[in-house]
């Protein structure tokens, strides 16, 4: 399927609603939607009512508790658990389209999980000096709720975690010319 051909993420968007995927049946109506689709309402609707809603966003963390394990870069102990952390992340972590397109950053984030998996506190640490690229990384760690319990190999009773997300400006190539007239 080619990514950048809009009835097919119609189509997909649909396919992925059948089978019970609504989160990922949402986001190929989003990008079929961006590519310019006409999107039924039946289907928003349909999506909209199966689609679960995430927690709100818990309390801004204090000063770190103890050092923080790098998202991107975690000890051989913990890399499993942190990986998986990481990749619920990332899994919301998107491009927003109301930024304009040429919109770029770099900010840091600190998150507190329990042992149970919930998400303590979430802290903006760097900004990228935009708002909007802030706020969808701080939506990513919300909506990536709820995470996996913190496995017993690992002693601590909370786990402190710190992750740099970036933003950047892909240029497409330069589109091939028309082909000549007859």
């Amino acid at each position: 399927m080619d990514p950048k051909y809009g009835p097919a993420q119609l189509e997909l968007a649909g396919a992925l609603d059948t089978v019970g995927q609504p989160a990922e049946g949402w986001a190929a109506a989003e990008h079929a939607h961006d590519l310019g689709e006409d999107v039924p309402a039946a289907l928003w609707q349909r999506l909209a009512d199966k689609v679960p809603t995430a927690p709100p966003l818990p309390p801004r963390c204090g000063d770190a508790a103890g050092p923080a394990t790098d998202l991107d870069h975690p000890d051989s102990t913990s890399r499993a658990y942190v990986t998986s952390v990481r990749e619920r992340i990332r899994a919301h972590h998107v491009y927003p389209r109301p930024a304009e397109r040429r919109q770029g950053g770099e900010l840091q984030v600190e998150l507190q999980l329990a042992r149970s998996g919930r998400l303590d506190c979430a802290a903006l640490r760097r900004s990228s000096g935009l708002e909007i690229l802030d706020r969808y990384v701080m939506d990513a760690v919300r909506l990536a709720q709820p995470f996996l319990p913190i496995p017993s190999y690992l002693p601590q009773p909370s786990l402190t975690l710190s992750g740099v997300f970036r933003y950047r400006i892909v240029t497409e190539p330069d589109a091939p010319p028309p082909p000549p007239a007859r």
